[in-house]
Parts: structure tokens; C-alpha cells; sequence
């Protein structure tokens, strides 16, 4: 379970595969992720390995932002669009 400075969730609102892995275009619900981040995704762990806001590179989103977000760890078709995904 994710202690408080590291909780977080974020919906997932778009799935996209690219040959670097999978991407999750997101809505950054409460608190705040960082790159490097394990998160839950229906019971499995996948890490943040980017994070892009308004098509800029950013080490961080905070809760209301619309980011895309690069996971590793996981395949993109084992990710569900709606899906609400926290810190590990």
C-alpha cells in the first residue's frame, strides 16, 4: 500500500502499444506521480518510465492535469481504458 507522500490515482483514458512499450493517456486524479513510480494496475506492477504534459517531457503531474504517461513492466493490452490505477 502507497504511503501518503507517495499516494496517488489516475484513470486511464486511452491505451496506445509503440515499440518503446505501452502508453496510457491519463487524468492525474489526486495527488501527484513521478517518473520512476511503481504503480497498481489490476493487480500487477508496472513502472513510469515518462511522463508528458501538453507534449513536453515533465518529471511530475498533479491531481487535474491531463498527462501521457509510458509504463514498463506490463502490456498494453492487459491495460483497460476506465481503469483507476495507484501508487504501489
Amino acid at each position: 500500500m502507497a504511503d501518503a507522500k507517495n499516494s496517488f490515482s489516475f484513470t486511464i483514458l486511452s491505451v496506445f502499444s509503440l515499440p518503446s512499450g505501452p502508453v496510457v493517456a491519463a487524468k492525474v486524479e489526486t495527488g501527484s506521480l513521478k517518473v520512476g513510480q511503481v504503480v497498481q494496475i489490476s493487480g500487477k506492477q508496472a513502472k513510469i518510465t515518462k511522463i508528458e504534459l501538453n507534449n513536453k517531457s515533465v518529471s511530475q503531474a498533479n491531481a487535474g492535469q491531463m498527462v501521457g504517461i509510458s509504463l514498463s513492466g506490463v502490456k498494453a493490452d492487459s491495460l483497460i481504458m476506465g481503469s483507476l490505477v495507484k501508487g504501489a
